[in-house]
């Protein structure tokens, strides 16, 4: 018995121990932190955002600013082009970014998706989103672009009918904001098509695809 006591508190110590260790190595910076997006260099106004111009840090919750971003936004910044200059280090907010502002990236410009091209597409995709297309089966996808204009039937822009907004851009679909998506409901008019911007190489694979002997329908989905 004593023995096994013995045991007992030498597997407590090292446990505690162990407990300790973690606490000081990651515990404490998982309990007491936050991870957010920062600039890890002078960003200047007017930039699209790369990847590498961003890091992802630990900060504490005194420290952090109202409106961070955190990890799982990243995805969404990439592309997006600041109104300002941004120091390095500074914490990334929404507001750093023209989350409606349409632009065109060297060799890109805007192309149509004609209607009787597509099989499927969401109502509620506006100006300023980013889309994926895929093959009608929906297994295979063919490229992702952003909305640069969604059309009706009679060439028209659709919009919210009840926000009046052209579109939350591709910012909006970060974590907290999906119910704005969900909320666009009630549409100026009915979407036919859009139009992306793309590269010429882009839009040709695309013409490959829905043209040809064996023309083939493109879903548009929403991402």
């Amino acid at each position: 018995m004593r023995k096994l006591k013995s045991i007992v508190g030498i597997v407590l110590i090292v446990l505690s121990v162990a407990g300790l260790v973690y606490w000081e190595m990651d515990g404490r910076e998982r309990l007491l932190t936050d991870i957010v997006l920062v600039a890890n260099q002078d960003i200047m106004g007017n930039v699209v955002m790369t990847e590498s111009m961003i890091s992802k840090i630990g900060v504490t919750h005194d420290t952090k600013i109202k409106g961070a971003l955190g990890a799982r936004a990243l995805s969404a910044l990439i592309d997006q082009r600041t109104k300002e200059f941004i120091p390095q280090n500074a914490q990334l907010s929404i507001n750093y970014f023209y989350a409606d502002e349409f632009y065109l990236k060297d060799e890109e410009s805007i192309y149509v998706l004609k209607p009787d091209w597509i099989s499927m597409i969401s109502s509620s995709v506006r100006q300023g989103d980013k889309v994926g297309l895929y093959t009608e089966d929906g297994l295979s996808k063919i490229g992702a672009f952003r909305v640069a204009f969604v059309k009706d039937a009679a060439i028209r822009e659709v919009k919210d009918a009840v926000q009046g907004e052209n579109g939350l851009g591709a910012l909006a679909a970060q974590p907290g904001n999906e119910d704005k998506l969900l909320a666009r409901t009630d549409a100026t008019s009915v979407a036919t098509h859009i139009e992306i911007i793309a590269t010429l190489e882009d839009y040709q694979r695309i013409l490959q695809h829905v043209s040809g002997e064996s023309p083939k329908l493109i879903m548009i989905i929403q991402e």
